[in-house]
């Protein structure tokens, strides 16, 4: 076990400082959805008004991200270097909830230590701590929801469950699309906590104050019920047209189909794209499943080509572009070794084998991460967006290949 910590103290000082080093070197001013949640923070942290510009209030961005930059830009002003060294912390503390998840999933070290360094190594992960993503709080919400919902129930602690339900109402103001999530979590609830309602209240606290605050200004503000904000209707419509269902279209393709953005117009905006792309897969219904298809292998494997990815296109002339390219490279081969290793897992968990000491809770990840792969087949698929639930995955891949590596070393055991 001291042999464990020290190994693991390793992992999280070597994950601390290959992403420490990128954010002291590397500068990316915020652009497009960065400057869009960049603008907002900072209204809400000088004229507590969620909004772009100071003059017309949003919807459109849900709001637990920004108010995690207003709190920062209150205490140290506009300083985006601050907010970038907070990711990093926040990803170094992922690295630690990956170890701790799939030790109390397996219940072994050894896959919490490799489940540790694939998060520790893996680039998406690093990368993305030097903008301003909302996929930086929704990784950590994602994995605070789970390792709490686990251990209160196990140890029958409401004040986890209570951690649990805060995390969830982060998670889905920051990623709406993991809202049907709550279902599974009152399956699990169901299954195991004892007394349930008890249970259940202290879940669904924080998720009803804090949610219920959101919605309560959205009526307030547009008059309309909306307790996660809107923008569904982008990425529905975006990602099943057959033009632009490979690659993100310009903010000018897009409203050229429904011209407005902000106050108002969000909501109708948003609805229109949603009715839009709902029709688009009606009309094609064949093409549309083809298109799924594409979008999950893209979700499992690889998201854009070289030249289209964020990581090459924000690199530098030069050697920068060189040393971008080979890091593209090598987060395609671990992403796929990985994407192997976690559909094995999930086979050989769903076959009946031991990989995990917890087999209830391995179904509640197993369901978690399949519905983000499906609900990401239906909608646009981006590079960051499988991060919230791709460390489920690696709890997985590392289960899997330390049960057959042990099943190697005592099959070699026998033939000696």
């Amino acid at each position: 076990m001291a042999r464990e910590k020290k190994f693991l103290i390793a992992i999280l000082a070597f994950a601390f400082f290959i992403r420490l080093v990128p954010s002291l070197i590397l500068r990316y001013p915020p652009q497009n959805d960065a400057l869009q949640y960049d603008n907002i923070g900072w209204q809400l942290a000088t004229h507590l008004n969620y909004s772009y510009d100071g003059a017309k209030p949003t919807i459109i961005r849900p709001p637990a991200y920004p108010v995690f930059l207003a709190l920062i830009y209150g205490i140290a002003g506009h300083s985006i270097d601050l907010v970038v060294f907070v990711q990093v912390l926040l990803s170094v503390l992922a690295v630690w909830l990956v170890y701790s998840l799939a030790l109390d999933f397996s219940g072994s070290g050894t896959a919490g230590l490799v489940a540790a360094t694939l998060a520790a190594i893996y680039p998406l992960f690093i990368y993305y701590n030097l903008f301003l993503y909302s996929e930086n709080l929704a990784i950590t919400a994602m994995l605070v929801f789970v390792l709490c919902l686990i251990r209160g129930v196990d140890r029958n602690s409401w004040p986890a469950l209570t951690g649990s339900g805060l995390a969830f109402a982060v998670l889905v103001l920051t990623k709406p699309l993991f809202a049907p999530v709550l279902l599974l979590a009152f399956w699990y609830l169901w299954q195991r906590e004892r007394p349930l309602v008890a249970g259940l209240a202290a879940f669904l606290l924080p998720v009803v104050i804090i949610i219920g605050a959101w919605t309560v200004r959205n009526y307030a503000v547009f008059h309309v019920i909306s307790p996660f904000g809107v923008g569904l209707g982008r990425v529905l419509y975006v990602g099943n047209n057959p033009a632009w269902g490979a690659l993100w279209p310009s903010e000018q393709e897009i409203n050229a189909a429904v011209p407005g953005l902000g106050g108002l117009d969000d909501i109708k905006y948003d609805n229109v794209l949603k009715q839009k792309g709902i029709a688009e897969i009606r009309q094609a219904p064949l093409a549309t499943v083809k298109l799924f298809f594409i979008k999950a292998v893209k979700y499992l494997w690889f998201v854009q080509p070289l030249g289209r990815s964020e990581i090459f296109r924000q690199g530098a002339a030069g050697w920068k572009a060189q040393l971008f390219t080979l890091i593209f490279y090598y987060y395609i081969a671990l992403k796929a070794v990985i994407s192997v290793m976690f559909l094995v897992g999930l086979s050989f968990f769903a076959a009946g084998k031991k990989l995990f000491s917890n087999q209830p809770a391995a179904w509640l990840l197993a369901a978690i991460a399949a519905y983000a792969l499906a609900a990401h087949a239906v909608l646009f698929v981006d590079e960051r967006y499988h991060l919230p639930a791709f460390p489920l995955h690696l709890i997985f891949a590392s289960a899997a290949a330390v049960w057959l590596f042990d099943k190697f070393r005592t099959a070699q055991k026998s033939y000696d």
